[in-house]
């Protein structure tokens, strides 16, 4: 039996939304992400708009994890949680559906709002920035974007997948919102704790090898201007080592026609 969290959220409607789901990933229509261990749809149930990540059952030997830890769509939903009442942006989570087995958590669905105009930074840098006589509002948007980061580390948001991909640009008047997806192994620490070097490396690699590259190398220096944490550091240290973390990764991001993956020298 299928059980729904936090308590006073709509059950019958997060039930629906998970059948909503299946029929998405068995049409094909919806799908953001079809993967070994996940599934993300973005759906319509009853006239309004979700995101459904599911978090399929990976065997016995992830399973019996429960047993030292919470299953990734509970530490989602916790971690987002946090970011909210730290007034960090990421999309709002409207429900989990999680099936139990034996006092454990089977498998999940984790139902957040859809975000409108909402596309991930790697898309949006690729539609925006492709024109290289963008050079000002590339430098503005990194700026923005510098912000952001510097709000949800300085938060005690430690995210360790900080790809382009699961970052959420919306376009406004006033400039661009960033929201941050995909946190189901972002770590929660005391707001304003010490970060530390090894942390700014390798979150710098993550956004550095996923970011296109109509970005140039000095936008990137610059964008590290804007992080005026990274004053503690050797700074030709810390871009040799992001660079050396970045090489081994390759450069890969998702544009419109698909992934992108490319040597990065």
């Amino acid at each position: 039996m299928l059980k729904t969290f936090p308590r006073d959220s709509d059950h019958e409607w997060l039930l629906r939304a998970v059948k909503v789901h299946r029929a998405a990933v068995k049409s094909g229509e919806g799908v953001l992400k079809d993967e070994h261990k996940t599934t993300i749809t973005r759906i319509l149930c009853d006239d309004r708009g979700a995101v459904v990540k599911h978090y399929r059952p990976m065997g016995l030997r992830s399973f019996l994890k429960g047993l030292f830890q919470r299953h990734p769509g509970e530490r989602s939903r916790g971690t987002a949680e946090v970011m909210r009442q730290r007034a960090i942006p990421t999309p709002e989570v409207l429900g989990l559906v999680v099936r139990p087995l034996l006092g454990l958590t089977a498998e999940s669905w984790l139902v957040t709002e859809t975000v409108e105009n909402a596309i991930e930074m790697d898309r949006y840098i690729l539609r925006r920035f492709g024109d290289p006589g963008t050079r000002l509002e590339r430098r503005e948007f990194l700026r923005k974007f510098a912000e952001a980061l510097r709000l949800l580390i300085g938060g005690g948001i430690r995210h360790n997948d900080l790809k382009t991909c699961n970052i959420l640009v919306v376009e406004e008047s006033a400039g661009w919102r960033f929201l941050f997806i995909d946190l189901d192994y972002a770590k929660v620490v005391e707001k304003g704790s010490s970060v530390a070097r090894e942390f700014w490396a390798q979150a710098l690699s993550h956004l550095n090898s996923s970011t296109p590259k109509c970005i140039s190398w000095t936008d990137r220096l610059h964008f590290l201007n804007e992080i005026p944490e990274l004053s503690a550091f050797d700074r030709r240290r810390l871009i040799a080592e992001v660079q050396e973390l970045s090489r081994r990764r390759g450069r890969v991001y998702i544009g419109d026609e698909g992934p992108v993956e490319l040597d990065l020298k």
